[in-house]
C-alpha cells in the first residue's frame, strides 16, 4: 500500500521514514467524539494552537480544533485527507478545523514528523497528518453515545450512522457517513478551586459592577506653608490622587456613597467557561465507480457546520475608552461633575480638589512674579500650569465598571465546510499507474458577539444634563421622542435625534434598559476560505535491475488559495472599546511538478535482504498578483534490511514553507502600546553608536540643535500609535533541512508473541523564519542594531512638522511580518508494540479454568526532546524542556481481548518542565490515565464505555494561567476538566 511519507507503494514497516499509526480501532475504544482530542495525545503532536479548551477568552477562532507536530505551529504541519489537501478553518493560514473531519469515517491516521515538502509541498516543515477514509465499506452502522464529568457538565451527546454498499454489479462502492455531536462545555463555577477569583488569584477584580469612581488629582495645601521658593519641582510632591469611592447603594444621584473597598469588586469565574461549547453535523460521500477495469471514477464529498459560543464575564469598562476630555484639562476620558447621575458628595469632592489645586496654582504663579532669576521664573511659570491642568481635569471624574447589565460577553460562531473531491484514475500500459483530479474546499465563519460598547454613542450618553424649559422649546428628545421638564437628555442634539439616552453608571444596575439599547454594540466578523486544487500523477516501473524495478513518479499540482477576514464596521473603525481591526484580504496560487523514484540495490543478498535508495524533488512557483517566487524542495533516502527482521532507514530533507494570506496581506491592526524611545535624553555631546544614530535622523537633529537635547514630554512618550502585524508580501519561503535515522526491528517470537520496536532520530533546522517584529524590538533595532539607516527604521515614523523644538518625537511604530532567525528541534521517537495470545501460556489457561483467556496487545510511543530552540532577532530561546514542550513525553496503550469482551488503558506522560526558560519555577510530572472497555452482545449490538482521567488528576499549578484559561494551569496541556464518563451502543448490520 501507499503509505505517508511517499508516493510509491511499500509495506508500512519498510516506509522510509517514521510513521505513527492510530487506527479505527483504537479511535473507537477511546470514546473520540473528535479524533483531534485524541491525537493531542500523541508524543510528537505539540500544544494547539486553537482548541476548545485554550480558545474561550478568544474573540475569534473560539471553538475551533487545530492540530501541530513538534510545537511547530500549525502553518508547518500539513494535514491531509486521503492524501490530498484539505482547506483551512483559520482565515488567513493553513490550520485545518479538525472539528469538520469524519471522526467515524476515518479508517486510520498516519503521521509523519520532519520535512515532507518534496512530496506534498510547502507547509510540510515539521511533518504530515494523513487521515484515511473507509472505502468499499459494505453494511450499516449506527451507534450513539453520551458522558458528562462528575462536576455535571461537558455533557456530551453523538449520534452516528454509516452506510455503505456496492452497485451495478459490484463495479461501484458508496460510503455515506453522517454524525451529530454536541459539547455542552465545562464552567469554572462547577469547580471548588476555580469557582470564585479568590480562590484563582487571590481577590476579586477592581472593575466594580458599582462603578469605582475617581476624583482625578487633588493636592495638599499644607505644603504651601514650607514651600521653598528655590525648588518649584517640590511642589509636585504634594499632588495625589482624589478619593476613590462607590455608590454601595441605590443609583445615581441618590445613591449611599462609600469608599472604594475590595468587597465591591467584580468575580469573574463564574461567568467563565474553562471549554467551549461546540455542536457538530459532519455529513460525508465517498464513491467509486469502475468503468473498466483500467478506469476508475472516484469522488469525496465532506459538510460540515460547527456552532460554538465563547462565554466569559462582562464588559470591563474604562473611562478612558471614551476619549472626550479636552487637552487642556490633560486628555483621556471621563465624566463631566455635573452630569445629573453625579452624587453630590462626589462633585463636592472633585470641587474641593480642584480648589486645592487651583490654589497651589496661584502660589505658584505668585513665586514666578518674584523669582531671583528668569530660568526660576519660568519654571514656577511651568509648574502653575501643570496645577491649573491638574485643576481643569477635576472637572472630570474617571471610573472602572464592569458593565454587568449588558450580559457576559458571548462570541457564537456559525462555520460551515464545503469539500469535494472527483477524479479520475486507472491503468495505462499494464504497469502504470495515473491520478488526475479536481479539489475543492470552502470555509464559511460566520460570527455573532455580544456585550461590547458602541463607543461614539457612549460617549454621547455620559454627556447630559436636565431639561429646561428652552431645551423642550427647542424640540430637545429623549431616545428619539419629546422630552419633558426634568427629564435627564443628552447635551448634543444631533445624538438626541439618533435617539440618545443618557446613561446612569453610578450603582448597581443602574443602567436602564433604553440606555442599554442605545450603548450596546452587536459585533460581528465574517471569514471566508477558499482552495481549489488541480493535481495528476503517473507512476510505474521505470527499468529493470538485478534487484528489481525502479519504480518512479512524476506529477503536477495547481493550487489557488483565498481568505478574507472581514469585521463589522465599528470594529474597522476602533469605535467598540477596542483598537482598529481593518479587514484581511488576499490570495495566492501555486503551480508545482515533482517527481520520485525508488531504486533497489540490492535484493536477497548476503547481509543485504534489501537495500535501496529513493528520492523526490519538487519545483514550486507562487504567485501573489504581478510577484512570483520559485522554490525548490528535494529529499533523498535509504533503507537497508541486513535480516528479515531488522531494517535500517535514513533520509535527507530540504523542505520549504511559503508565507500565508496573513503574513502577506494583513494590513495590521491599531496599536497604541507605549514604548521607550532609545534617542530621549540625546545631546550633541552623547556618545555610542546609539547616540550616534539617533543624531543621523534629520528629526531628531532638529531638535538637539534648537532646544539642546530630545527631551519628551509626557504627551509624546504617551502619544505613539502605528499598526502592529502588518503584512509582507516579498517575503521569502522558510527553508528546514531535515535528518533521520532509525531502525526498524519486527519478529514473531511465536508462542512469545509479536514484537516491532522502532527508534528514530530527528534533527530539524528551520531558517528564515517568518515571525512578526514587536514594536519596542523594531524601535531598538533601528537605532541600536550595528548600522543604520536599516529595515526596521522604515517601521519608525517621527514628527517632522512644526517647527524644529517640536520635531522628533515617535508618532507611529508600524510593524510587521519579516524573515530571520531560526527554529531548531532534535530528539528520539521510540516507538514498541507487542502482541501476545495468553492462551499460549499453559498454566495462566489451566489455572484459571478456561478454554480461552485472550490476547493483549500493548503499544508504547516515547519521544524524548534532546534539544529544542529559537533565534528571534538575536536573542537565542531555550525552549526545552518548559510548560508545553517537556523533553520526555510517552503514551503507553494496554488492549486486552477475549471473544466479545475488549477493554483498553491508555497513559499519558509529560515529563516535569519549568514555567518559562528564564523562570525555573519547576512543574510537576503529570500522568494521566483512561480505561475503556466494550462487550459485543450479539454480531449486530455492541455496548461500550470508559471513563478518562480515571484517577482525576488535578491539572498541576501554573502561575498566571487564569488570565487566559479560566483554570489554575494550563488548559490547554494539562487536563483541567477531570474524570469524565462515557457511555455508548453500536449496532451493526
Amino acid at each position: 500500500m501507499t503509505v505517508t511519507g511517499t508516493r510509491i507503494p511499500h509495506a508500512n514497516v519498510e516506509a522510509p521514514t517514521a510513521v505513527t499509526t492510530i487506527s479505527s480501532e483504537v479511535l473507537q475504544m477511546s470514546g473520540t467524539v473528535n479524533v483531534s482530542d485524541m491525537l493531542r495525545s500523541v508524543p510528537s503532536f505539540g500544544v494547539s494552537g486553537i482548541s476548545a479548551t485554550n480558545s474561550n477568552f478568544a474573540t475569534t477562532g473560539a471553538g475551533i480544533s487545530t492540530l501541530e507536530l513538534r510545537n511547530l505551529g500549525e502553518d508547518r504541519t500539513l494535514v491531509l485527507v486521503n492524501g490530498r489537501r484539505y482547506v483551512a478553518g483559520v482565515a488567513g493560514s493553513s490550520a485545518v478545523d479538525f472539528n469538520t473531519v469524519p471522526t467515524d469515517l476515518i479508517d486510520r491516521v498516519e503521521v509523519i514528523t520532519g520535512g515532507a515538502s518534496a512530496i506534498y509541498g510547502s507547509d510540510a516543515l515539521a511533518g504530515v497528518i494523513n487521515v484515511i477514509l473507509k472505502t468499499d465499506y459494505e453494511g450499516m452502522t449506527a451507534d450513539v453515545q453520551t458522558g458528562r464529568t462528575e462536576y455535571d457538565d461537558e455533557v456530551t451527546y453523538k449520534v452516528h450512522a454509516m452506510f455503505g454498499s456496492n452497485f451495478a454489479n459490484n463495479k461501484g462502492n458508496l460510503v455515506v457517513s453522517a454524525t451529530w455531536s454536541r459539547n455542552e462545555g465545562a464552567w469554572a463555577k462547577n469547580r471548588g478551586p476555580l469557582r470564585s477569583d479568590l480562590t484563582v488569584s487571590g481577590g476579586k477584580s477592581s472593575y466594580s459592577a458599582y462603578g469605582r469612581i475617581a476624583v482625578q488629582a487633588d493636592f495638599d495645601t499644607t505644603a504651601l506653608a514650607t514651600l521653598d521658593p528655590t525648588k518649584p519641582g517640590d511642589i509636585e510632591n504634594a499632588v495625589g490622587g482624589g478619593e476613590v469611592d462607590v455608590v454601595g447603594s441605590g443609583v445615581g444621584p441618590t445613591g449611599t456613597v462609600s469608599p472604594y473597598g475590595s468587597k465591591y469588586g467584580f468575580d469573574r469565574q463564574p461567568w467563565r467557561a474553562i471549554e467551549v461549547p461546540v455542536d457538530r453535523l459532519v455529513f460525508s460521500t465517498n464513491g467509486h465507480y469502475n468503468l473498466t477495469n483500467s478506469l476508475q471514477f472516484y469522488m469525496e464529498t465532506t459538510f460540515a457546520n460547527t456552532k460554538s459560543s465563547a462565554n466569559i464575564e462582562p464588559y470591563p469598562h474604562d473611562s478612558a475608552d471614551l476619549n472626550n476630555i479636552p487637552a487642556s484639562a490633560g486628555g483621556g476620558g471621563g465624566i463631566s461633575i455635573y452630569n445629573p447621575y453625579v452624587p453630590a458628595s462626589i462633585r463636592a469632592a472633585a470641587l474641593a480638589s480642584q480648589a486645592n489645586l487651583f490654589t497651589a496654582r496661584d502660589a505658584a504663579l505668585a513665586q514666578a512674579a518674584s523669582a531671583a532669576t528668569p530660568a526660576l521664573a519660568d519654571a514656577w511659570t511651568t509648574e502653575a500650569a501643570t496645577l491649573n491642568q491638574l485643576g481643569l481635569s477635576d472637572n472630570y471624574l474617571t471610573y472602572r465598571r464592569r458593565l454587568t447589565e449588558f450580559g457576559p460577553r458571548h462570541y457564537n460562531a456559525n462555520r460551515d465546510l464545503y469539500r469535494l473531491v472527483v477524479g479520475a484514475k486507472g491503468t495505462i500500459f499494464d504497469n502504470y499507474n495515473w491520478d488526475l483530479y479536481f479539489n475543492w474546499g470552502h470555509t464559511l465563519d460566520t460570527q455573532q458577539g455580544t456585550g461590547q460598547i458602541n463607543i461614539p454613542n457612549l460617549r454621547e450618553a455620559v454627556q447630559a444634563h436636565t431639561a429646561t424649559a428652552a431645551d423642550i422649546s427647542a424640540g430637545a428628545l429623549l431616545g428619539g421622542g419629546p422630552a419633558k421638564v426634568g427629564d435627564i437628555i443628552c447635551d448634543n442634539s444631533y445624538a438626541q435625534a439618533e435617539g440618545c439616552v443618557p446613561i446612569n453608571l453610578f450603582g448597581l444596575n443602574s443602567v436602564t434598559p433604553d440606555a442599554l439599547k442605545y450603548v450596546m454594540a452587536p459585533q460581528s466578523r465574517i471569514d471566508n476560505i477558499d482552495q481549489q486544487v488541480i493535481a495528476g500523477s503517473i507512476s510505474g516501473p521505470v527499468f529493470k535491475m538485478p534487484a528489481g524495478d525502479v519504480s518512479g513518479v512524476v506529477g503536477f499540482e495547481y493550487r489557488r488559495e483565498y481568505a478574507s477576514d472581514v469585521p463589522d464596521a465599528l470594529s474597522q473603525s476602533g469605535q467598540n472599546a477596542g483598537n482598529k481591526e481593518p479587514e484581511t484580504i488576499g490570495s495566492y496560487h501555486v503551480l508545482e511538478f515533482f517527481a520520485e523514484t525508488e531504486v533497489p540495490i540490492l535484493k536477497n543478498e548476503f547481509l543485504a535482504k534489501d537495500l535501496s535508495v529513493g528520492g523526490a524533488v519538487r519545483w514550486s512557483q507562487y504567485g501573489t498578483g504581478n510577484s512570483t517566487t520559485i522554490t525548490n524542495a528535494y529529499t533523498g533516502r535509504i533503507s537497508w534490511s541486513p535480516l528479515d527482521d531488522l531494517r535500517f532507514r535514513a533520509q535527507y530533507a530540504k523542505a520549504v514553507r511559503a508565507a500565508n494570506i496573513t503574513e502577506m496581506f494583513a494590513p495590521g491592526g491599531e496599536d497604541f502600546a507605549s514604548v521607550d524611545d532609545p534617542c530621549n535624553g540625546v545631546t550633541p555631546t552623547s556618545t555610542g553608536s546609539t547616540a550616534a544614530h539617533c543624531l543621523a535622523d534629520p528629526t531628531v537633529a532638529a531638535r538637539v540643535a534648537a532646544t539642546g537635547s530630545l527631551t519628551l514630554s509626557l504627551a509624546e512618550i504617551q502619544g505613539t500609535g502605528g499598526t502592529n502585524g502588518k503584512g509582507k508580501q516579498d517575503l521569502s519561503p522558510e527553508k528546514s533541512d531535515t535528518y533521520t535515522l532509525g531502525a526498524v526491528f519486527n519478529h514473531d517470537f511465536g508462542s512469545y508473541g509479536s514484537l516491532m520496536l522502532s527508534v528514530d532520530y530527528y534533527d530539524i533546522d528551520i531558517q528564515n523564519v517568518i515571525t512578526r517584529v514587536g514594536r519596542q524590538q523594531a524601535i531598538d533595532l533601528c537605532y541600536k542594531g550595528t548600522s543604520y539607516p536599516n529595515a526596521f527604521c522604515d517601521m519608525v515614523v517621527r514628527k517632522s512638522t512644526g517647527g524644529n523644538f517640536q520635531k522628533g518625537a515617535i508618532t507611529e511604530v508600524n510593524t510587521g511580518y519579516f524573515n530571520q532567525g531560526y527554529v531548531k528541534e532534535n530528539g528520539f521517537d521510540i516507538a514498541i508494540s507487542h502482541n501476545f495470545d495468553l492462551n499460549e501460556v499453559d498454566w495462566l489457561k489451566g489455572g484459571l479454568g478456561l478454554d480461552d483467556v485472550g490476547q493483549i496487545s500493548t503499544r508504547l510511543n516515547w519521544t524524548y526532546t534532546n534539544g529544542f530552540s529559537d533565534e528571534s532577532f538575536g536573542e537565542v530561546t531555550n525552549d526545552n524542556g518548559v510548560v508545553g514542550a517537556p523533553k520526555h513525553k510517552a503514551q503507553f496503550g494496554l488492549i486486552y481481548q477475549n471473544g466479545p469482551l475488549s477493554m483498553q488503558w491508555e497513559t499519558d506522560f509529560q515529563s516535569r518542565v519549568y514555567l518559562t526558560p528564564f523562570q525555573k519555577i519547576s512543574i510537576r510530572p503529570y500522568y494521566l490515565h483512561n480505561l475503556s472497555a466494550s462487550y459485543q452482545v450479539t454480531d449486530e449490538l455492541e455496548f461500550f464505555g470508559g471513563v478518562n482521567n480515571l484517577l482525576n488528576i488535578r491539572a498541576p499549578f501554573v502561575p498566571n494561567a487564569y488570565a487566559t484559561t479560566g483554570t489554575t494551569s494550563v488548559a490547554d496541556v494539562y487536563d483541567a476538566i477531570g474524570r469524565r464518563f462515557f457511555l455508548g451502543a453500536r449496532f451493526k448490520m
